[in-house]
């Protein structure tokens, strides 16, 4: 009888594929369908065919990633289509926001700060109408002067492009989780594994929406990921790959290395330092490998350092700090608070900024602030950034690993000298900007994901449950009393500067 169920049961499973297949086409139909009737009613014709194409595009080649291998299931592929769709539109909106609504057109959209930087730079090069802006790190506007050299200038052909990177560095991680994962938390599936990582760094807010601006933290994300696969299987204790996977790991280490040193070179010295740790990693028997693959990472980092002229003295100093740094990375009024806590800095000796480290540290977890002021913009633009629920459980999970299970636990099973590598980098990355750049974490918080969903399937099947619940009581009660002493402080000195500017103003009067 059970034999006979079983052959039923294989005879009816190509049916419920085929089945599941289709219904997934048809969703992607109707979200196509949603897109187009979007844009049309919004822009002309031309750029609504624009729009279209070149979102349903970047959509096919994550898509086309996330499938392969055993890493794909159903309700993954519908995951990502909706998030596919809900950044679609938000990158419809954006385009919205610097076109029509500012008066301008997609050839000449209304763009600030690093965004319209990276535009002029890019139609300096295209046909000069505009002065070339000085920029370090020219990758992200090259890829849009090569798409224009085919297609035409638009700022909907980066923007697609980085639509593309943003989707392919969710479905990465998926890939990283499993490849790091698999074989510690068994018997949890792979593509349950590839799924819950996906569904996590999706509902980061601030990582999404800036994905899909004119800037580099979608392209670094996806070059983070990629690197962090390619050590992610030199983890395995023991694990001897065969050479075609030794090949693919070489060739996937080295496309992320490139497209860090193309879009921020500066980043490709966190791909040095993950190999170097690897290779010095008390268990892993690849040592070989990660010296070679640090030792290329590091010639890849002199090699676009000498083509973007970005020279030793600019590396030097953006660790040493002074008057350099303290300009780049000048607050504005509204971080004035923190400002006034820090002091000068930048002009600080090495070992008062190490000292320092918990503070800026915890501003750069921490920003932005999950609130908007009262009389400030409350538009989607806005709001979505400041969707922090997922990052900040992401960090309270990821604490207990390092608190908890790397040093009460330390003899047990855990991630290694991998998972160190993301905090070192977080750390490295506070130490220079002062923790006042949250922006730049954001290519490493797919890995924090992958840490904390680790902790989290350990907890599923019995491990550390305990713990983690009491430590994620403490942890809510101690983020919850930060966040509302930051916002008074804040509302505090809002006010004191408004009151002042009205007494100047009678003043006057």
């Amino acid at each position: 009888m059970s034999n006979l169920t079983i052959k039923s049961s294989t005879r009816r499973l190509p049916h419920l594929v085929s089945t599941s297949g289709w219904l997934l086409m048809l969703g992607e139909v109707i979200a196509l369908g949603i897109i187009v009737a979007f844009t049309s009613s919004t822009f002309a014709r031309h750029d609504a065919i624009a729009i279209v194409l070149s979102i349903m595009v970047a959509y096919a080649m994550p898509r086309l990633v996330y499938s392969q291998g055993r890493t794909a299931c159903r309700w993954g592929q519908w995951w990502l289509l909706l998030v596919a769709l809900a950044l679609a539109i938000y990158t419809i909106l954006s385009i919205k926001l610097w076109t029509i609504d500012a008066g301008c057109t997609t050839q000449m959209p209304h763009l600030h700060s690093d965004d319209g930087s990276y535009y002029r730079w890019a139609l300096n090069h295209y046909d000069g109408r505009c002065p070339e802006p000085k920029i370090s790190f020219k990758g992200l506007p090259l890829f849009a002067l090569w798409l224009w050299k085919v297609l035409g200038v638009s700022i909907v052909w980066p923007l697609a492009l980085n639509y593309m990177f943003t989707l392919l560095a969710i479905v990465m991680t998926g890939k990283v989780a499993v490849r790091l994962l698999e074989h510690r938390v068994e018997p949890t599936s792979p593509a349950t594994i590839a799924a819950v990582a996906m569904l996590m760094i999706s509902l980061m807010g601030f990582f999404v929406s800036q994905g899909v601006r004119l800037q580099k933290e979608a392209a670094c994300a996806l070059g983070v990921t990629l690197v962090g696969y390619a050590l992610a299987g030199m983890s395995r204790a023991g694990n001897k790959p065969s050479v075609g996977q030794m090949r693919r790991d070489w060739a996937i280490f080295l496309a992320g290395c490139l497209i860090l040193a193309l879009v921020r070179t500066n980043f490709t010295y966190f791909a040095i330092i993950g190999a170097a740790m690897m290779a010095l990693s008390n268990h892993c028997a690849r040592w070989k490998q990660g010296a070679a693959m640090a030792a290329a990472a590091a010639a890849i980092t002199v090699s676009f350092s000498i083509l973007f002229s970005y020279t030793f003295g600019q590396q030097y100093r953006t660790v040493d700090g002074g008057d350099a740094m303290a300009l780049a990375f000048k607050v504005g009024i509204v971080q004035q608070p923190y400002l006034a806590m820090i002091g000068d800095y930048f002009h600080y000796p090495e070992w008062k900024r190490l000292l320092l480290m918990p503070v800026t540290a915890g501003v750069q977890y921490i920003i932005p602030f999950p609130w908007i002021y009262e009389g400030a913009d409350s538009s989607i633009f806005s709001v979505l950034p400041r969707v922090r629920v997922m990052w900040y459980f992401v960090g309270g999970v990821c604490l207990h690993y390092f608190l908890y299970i790397t040093i009460i636990h330390y003899k047990q099973s855990n991630l290694g000298m991998w998972a160190w590598w993301p905090l070192v980098t977080f750390f490295i990355i506070a130490y220079i900007t002062g923790g006042s750049v949250s922006r730049y974490i954001l290519p490493i918080q797919p890995l924090f994901v992958v840490i904390a969903l680790y902790v989290l399937l350990q907890a599923k099947h019995g491990n550390y449950r305990r713990s983690l619940t009491i430590w994620l009581i403490i942890y809510t009660f101690i983020l919850a009393a930060v966040l509302v002493m930051c916002y008074q402080t804040q509302v505090d000195y809002l006010n004191s500067l408004e009151q002042y500017y009205r007494m100047k103003l009678q003043h006057k009067l």
